[in-house]
């Protein structure tokens, strides 16, 4: 490499001019320029180190400005969640639910495994390799004939622990190997069931008071059809708690049957490898317990996601139907304005069918009367030539013999025929009007006949429509009743997902519901226990009890006297002491008192100043 650079400064930096010159100028030259250049590159080196260094503060201060800003956006930002559920989405699918009850959960479940990891680490691994043969031959051959014991005697590893501390044994066998391989395995045993027991009640609590009432898909809130997520998200806790229950179960049969296997100490000590394969079954099991655990809770931290995955699957079908009930109602409205038109032409139709029948009948009218007029033109003219075939036959016979009448006669046929072809002429003029009221009245017929189908068609199309817009109501309602379900859906999915993101709601939630139970189911029960701690102090004094208690509906004096004498007859037939007849009393209170409870009671015994029982039923009670 210095060659090469040496080469490279020698053809960079001598002069052109001067081919061969001396040696050592040429050095001091290629020293300059190389004194320079690294002088230019440290001045470039820390130009950068100085930016960085300066981009290093700002950023810094940016990091201090920015949680503040963060906390302005926090307080600044809109309480509308369904507004920005959207915007939050990609952040929200990761996110871990933070409650008082999730860090018991997870510091439960990180100390059991820790500690059992540590156990296995320091009992199970190499330190493990045990000779069990050699320790039960020692205990057997030395440490039982030396304590003068029989086997059986020793019952488990804390006899035997305790026996040492009592019994001598001598320092050859004190400082063997299987003597302290004995030790040890017995306070194994001793850590193992400490640990067994600490773990499995540990979890166990932490599944019963914090696993079991956080990690719920509060499917009580989403009433009788619930959504999907929490259709299966419920399903899914059906699961981690049949799958807890039974590693749980099987941690207990694995713990039993270790138990029963250790027992006497020296069958524990022959069949160590066993126990030790069945202490690492049951580490594991907890182990397992652990994992389950976890899971549960990561399926519940996943669950908010799942509800806003939800929430925007029914926004986006909201939308389709939204847009769908555009298009539909747009139909709906295009259908009555083409209903109006279709009545509008409908009537035009109508009245245009009324005036060209009233014109067909005119013309009809017309027809008749020109025809009867043909008709009567046609008889005359039929009369005319039979009077003159009649004249000319007389006049072609010659019976006529006067002039005179002869004369009038031919006067008389001139005159028909002058009649005749003026009738002839009418004729032919009656038959060209019949023609013209032919053609009027055809056209007139016609016209009619298409308003009358123009008319029917109006009405047929019309109603078409009428049904296709009953059609088109019912599906807009259709549509509006499934956007209300979705949007009381959504409602709930907004309420769950904020009760389990927001700390302090769901075990709110919890107890409001607990009480609320409590005060459905137990208030009965709550009543009959103060009512059984009350009859001993009333004893004799029940009658004036009973007549000072609240009745709904109202109970008169009268069926009042009535209940006590049928109460005396019980007592008096049966033998019935005070107690029992004041427990009675109070139970026919309870019978036909409507909504009985425990302050009405306590209300009672203080007008009838037995305030020792009052105040005990009150501080168990009602302040408890």
């Amino acid at each position: 490499m210095q060659t090469v650079g040496s080469t490279m400064l020698e053809r960079q930096w001598v002069h052109p001019h001067h081919s061969s010159p001396n040696k050592k100028e040429s050095w001091n030259l290629q020293w300059r320029e190389l004194s320079s250049m690294v002088i230019i590159i440290i001045d470039r080196i820390i130009i950068i180190i100085v930016i960085f260094y300066l981009q290093m503060s700002t950023s810094s201060e940016n990091s201090r400005i920015m949680p503040e800003d963060n906390d302005m956006k926090r307080n600044t930002r809109p309480t509308n969640t369904s507004s920005n559920d959207s915007s939050r989405r990609p952040n929200n699918k990761q996110q871990k639910i933070s409650s008082p009850q999730r860090k018991v959960i997870r510091d439960t479940v990180n100390s059991v495994r820790n500690k059992v990891k540590a156990f296995k680490k320091e009992h199970l691994g190499a330190r493990s390799n045990f000779d069990f043969f050699a320790c039960s031959k020692c205990l057997e051959e030395d440490i039982l004939p030396a304590w003068r014991m029989p086997a059986d005697v020793i019952f488990n590893s804390d006899d035997f622990l305790q026996l040492t501390l009592r019994k001598e044994v001598s320092e050859d066998i004190v400082g063997s190997d299987e003597y302290i391989d004995l030790i040890s395995i017995s306070k194994r045993a001793q850590v193992f069931d400490d640990l067994v027991f600490d773990s499995r009640t540990r979890l166990q609590r932490c599944l019963k008071q914090n696993v079991q009432t956080s990690c719920i898909s509060l499917k009580e809130m989403a009433g009788e059809e619930p959504s999907i997520a929490v259709s299966e998200y419920e399903d899914r806790i059906v699961q981690h708690r049949k799958r807890t229950e039974f590693k749980i179960d099987e941690l207990k049969e694995n713990f039993k049957s270790y138990k029963q296997s250790s027992k006497p100490f020296v069958n524990f000590i022959k069949d160590g490898k066993e126990h030790t394969s069945l202490i690492n079954h049951i580490c594991n099991n907890i182990l397992e317990l652990c994992k389950l655990i976890e899971n549960w809770v990561a399926d519940d931290d996943r669950y908010p996601g799942k509800l806003l995955e939800e929430l925007e699957s029914n926004k986006k079908v909201r939308e389709n139907l939204k847009d769908s009930l555009i298009q539909i109602e747009d139909k709906r409205m295009n259908n009555m304005q083409e209903v109006q038109k279709l009545r509008k032409s409908e009537f035009k139709a109508e009245n245009d069918y009324m005036e060209h029948r009233k014109e067909k009948n005119k013309t009809k009218a017309r027809k008749l009367e020109l025809e009867n007029r043909r008709e009567i033109l046609a008889e005359k003219a039929q009369m005319m030539r039979q009077e003159r075939d009649k004249l000319k036959r007389a006049l072609a016979e010659r019976s006529i013999k006067s002039p005179r009448e002869s004369s009038s006669n031919l006067e008389k046929l001139e005159m028909l025929e002058t009649d005749i072809d003026k009738l002839d002429l009418e004729k032919m003029k009656m038959d060209e009007q019949l023609k013209k009221v032919d053609v009027l009245l055809r056209r007139a017929t016609d016209r009619a006949y298409e308003q009358k189908v123009e008319a029917v068609t109006c009405r047929h199309l019309k109603e078409e429509m009428v049904k296709e817009n009953k059609k088109l109501e019912l599906e807009i309602q259709s549509i509006n009743e499934r956007i209300a379900i979705i949007d009381a859906n959504n409602q709930v999915l907004i309420r769950i997902r904020e009760m389990k993101l927001t700390p302090g709601l769901l075990p709110k939630y919890i107890k409001d519901q607990q009480k609320q139970k409590e005060s459905i189911s137990g208030g009965v029960q709550e009543l009959t226990d103060a009512c059984k701690l009350a009859a001993p102090y009333i004893g004799k004094d029940w009658q004036q009890v009973y007549f000072n208690l609240p009745f709904d509906p109202p109970r008169d004096v009268q069926k009042r006297h009535r209940d006590a004498e049928v109460l005396d007859n019980i007592a008096a037939r049966n033998d019935v002491t005070w107690n029992d007849q004041a427990l009675k009393s109070l139970d026919k209170w309870r019978a036909f008192h409507r909504h009985g409870n425990v302050r009405e009671l306590i209300r009672t015994l203080r007008c009838v100043k037995k305030k020792q029982i009052a105040k005990q039923l009150e501080q168990k009670f009602i302040t408890a």
